[in-house]
């Protein structure tokens, strides 16, 4: 009996850390909008963890959830120690993630505690499997559920207030926020608080196997008590430790807006609800995040979906080099789970999937779908062994997307072009071996590509722009230390190895676990170029192309004045995932722990990387802070153009919508126009020099900005914050 009481208090113990685990869920976007202080919003966000009680006890009539939870483990198998040492090891890891700040599901802990302590105990045969399995499946579902509803849900209400005053909408979204985060504190109880009595039924029900005269058969039997026990242990927990997670939360966060926390919580709130009646557990933490993504890709809609389809066409790149559909899929979840370094992320690293959704779409998308299509045409023209008209239909599509992509400048040329042509030069060589071609492919595709770049240099100045050909030659011993040291250093930033990471802390076990896995990436090279005879051709050509890609690139930005940045060389990133897929396909059976712990290695990145996704990410949005101020200060002062850097000008312009013009310029330490991405509608004399400009100045380059100038003619310094500062004058002084 004393196991058994022991085992009630440890769960409720659980539930009361899972109250201000996750308190923090429901109205972190109250406290961040002001519409209650952190203290009324905790004491709100409790009140209605406990209300679920009745609703789950009157109104649905039972608790679904509990019932799954106390049939994870087989009944002939479920025993106190077992439950014990579940609970144990449950609350141990949960206080370990809190304190590391690593955000963990509560829910996946105990119910995997509970698993994994009868696993030990007496092997798989003692779980349930397709419960688990179901519950596994809504790790990824929930969020995704989530992110759909609040995506519908934004442009519902988006149409339905379009005619809304601003500020009227507002004050009401405002007060519409109390019922939304009503709704996710209520479905935050009925999912969390249930697990906990699953838990107790699962104890309860062997105490009375054991003869312990408990009289419990079933979830049924459960006394009253045991459930408000447990509603009441949450809404505690939400109560007393909560309010310091919403207070950091609610300075930390990204700016929400009334609006978009009343349909990311209402979005999370009936997602919740959907597990409930499906009785499955879920995180209400992945729930929301998946909802707070949904109301943010409607404004990032065109990327996102930009990025899902270079997603699925490389699925379909995959597909047809014949690698089996669970190798391809594998190829995706390396892009999702590898770490690289964001750019606009201030050092941190994250996954490449959510750069490639969210960010890497705006630029080069379009590259890399039509590198794609063009191997694929490539080993076409390989094997057919003939043009034909069908043939000659698709050569003229990528030329006129060759023509496309070459007005914006040579990544183009560097990153498709170049590579496919050394690949064609190299196979015309070779006496033998795979890459030996006898058709004349190279000259078609050789004629596409200079055409291309002769109209697209002719598209370009009739248009107005330069593209980014600006670059020049560097000196001989210039180019050996950019060779040697620059690019080098460029493509190991690429998987997140930069910077001097804390022996001990994550990243410095993040960064192990990428040397760890390039390491497997060599052998695994090796291996399926070398050893492995069964690979097949196009695999290996698609893989040779795609290092080319690389190695081509990293050769141009080596010998001139290119900058050596890490996300030139984007087609690493899917070279990596070809290969992975490559040695899955090819090592499972003839070395199948080397595979073993490729996957392995894959699964830790995408464990650990819910550090930086969910955590530290989450955060990214306060390094624009000083941007933000910038737009909002050239917004209200009627200011519509002005100049900066380049990133400088992106972020402004991003964050402003369009509405402030940021023309580049190459520095602002001496005016001058800058050729990435440039038209020339940016610069007189097709602007008039008499207009009043902006010049957004980084801080420490004020002093640069100013000697330029004649005394008494520089521009006025008008705003300034701890980045940037805002100079106005009456006249634009850039010239291109």
């Amino acid at each position: 009996m004393e196991l058994l009481v022991t085992i009630i208090i440890l769960a409720l113990i659980f539930d009361y850390i899972n109250g201000f685990h996750d308190a923090a869920n429901s109205i972190a976007t109250i406290v961040s909008t002001r519409v209650l202080t952190p203290f009324q919003a905790v004491l709100w966000a409790a009140f209605f963890n406990f209300v679920a009680f009745f609703i789950a006890k009157y109104i649905i009539g039972g608790f679904g959830i509990a019932n799954t939870v106390s049939k994870t483990v087989v009944e002939q198998y479920i025993t106190l120690p077992i439950i014990l040492a579940g609970v144990i090891a449950a609350i141990t890891w949960n206080l370990i993630t809190w304190w590391k700040g690593i955000p963990s599901s509560s829910s996946h802990t105990l119910i995997g505690g509970f698993a994994g302590a009868a696993i030990m105990a007496n092997g798989f045969e003692a779980i349930q499997l397709n419960i688990i399995l179901k519950i596994a499946a809504f790790i990824f579902l929930a969020p995704f559920i989530g992110m759909v509803i609040a995506f519908g849900f934004t442009l519902f209400v988006l149409y339905i207030c379009r005619r809304a005053h601003p500020h009227t909408a507002e004050q009401w979204f405002k007060r519409l926020q109390l019922v939304s985060s009503a709704l996710f504190s209520v479905g935050h109880g009925l999912n969390d608080s249930q697990k906990v009595m699953g838990i107790i039924a699962a104890a309860m029900i062997a105490a009375h196997s054991m003869g312990l005269g408990m009289g419990i058969n079933s979830i049924n039997d459960l006394p009253d008590w045991v459930a408000f026990s447990c509603f009441t242990a949450i809404s505690l927990g939400t109560m007393s430790g909560g309010w310091k997670i919403v207070k950091t939360m609610g300075t930390r966060i990204t700016k929400v807006t009334p609006l978009e926390g009343v349909i990311a919580e209402t979005a999370g709130a009936f997602t919740l609800y959907i597990t409930e009646m499906l009785k499955i557990p879920v995180s209400t933490t992945h729930t929301i995040t998946g909802a707070i993504i949904g109301v943010g890709a409607t404004k990032r809609l065109s990327a996102v979906l930009l990025g899902a389809i270079l997603l699925g066409t490389f699925y379909f790149f995959l597909r047809k080099l014949s690698l089996s559909r669970p190798a391809s899929i594998t190829a995706l979840l390396v892009l999702c789970a590898l770490p690289i370094n964001g750019f606009r992320n201030e050092g941190q690293m994250v996954p490449f999937v959510t750069l490639l959704l969210f960010l890497f779409a705006e630029y080069y998308v379009f590259h890399g779908i039509f590198l794609f299509f063009n191997i694929l045409f490539y080993l076409k023209l390989k094997e057919n062994r003939q043009m034909n008209r069908k043939t000659f239909l698709e050569w003229l599509v990528l030329f006129i997307a060759a023509v496309l992509l070459n007005c914006g400048g040579q990544r183009c040329l560097q990153v498709i072009i170049l590579p496919l042509l050394v690949v064609e030069v190299i196979a015309l060589f070779m006496e033998s071996g795979h890459l030996r071609q006898k058709l004349p492919g190279g000259r078609y595709l050789a004629t596409a590509y200079v055409g291309s770049l002769v109209l697209a240099f002719l598209v370009s100045c009739l248009y107005g722009g330069r593209g980014d050909y600006a670059v020049y030659l560097l000196q001989p011993g210039e180019a050996v230390e950019k060779l040697l040291l620059g690019v080098p250093a460029a493509l190991l930033e690429n998987f997140g190895l930069v910077g001097n990471a804390k022996v001990g802390s994550f990243a410095s076990l993040m960064q192990l676990l990428v040397w760890v896995f390039l390491i497997l990436l060599g052998y695994g090279l090796w291996y399926v170029f070398r050893k492995n005879t069964e690979s097949t051709d196009r695999q290996k050509d698609a893989l040779t192309i795609l290092l080319a890609s690389v190695g081509v690139t990293a050769f141009i930005i080596g010998i001139t004045s290119a900058e050596a940045a890490h996300y030139y060389f984007f087609m690493a990133w899917f070279a990596a995932a070809v290969l992975v897929a490559v040695m899955v396909d090819h090592m499972s059976e003839g070395q199948p722990v080397f595979a073993g712990l490729i996957l392995t290695a894959v699964a830790l990145f995408a464990v650990l990387n819910l550090k930086y996704t969910y955590c530290e990410a989450a955060t990214t949005q306060d390094n624009l802070k000083e941007y933000q101020e910038v737009a909002d200060y050239l917004t209200e002062a009627g200011i519509d153009y002005g100049y900066a850097e380049f990133w400088d000008a992106e972020r402004i312009c991003l964050i402003t919508d369009g509405r402030v013009t940021m023309g580049h310029s190459y520095t602002m330490a001496s005016l001058s126009g800058y050729w990435w991405l440039t038209s020339m509608k940016w610069y007189p004399p097709t602007l008039p020099k008499e207009m009043r400009t902006a010049y957004v100045v980084r801080t420490e380059m004020r002093e640069a900005f100013e000697q330029q100038f004649p005394e008494g003619e520089a521009p006025i310094l008008e705003y300034e914050n701890e980045k940037l500062a805002v100079y106005v004058g009456d006249r634009n002084y850039v010239e291109l």
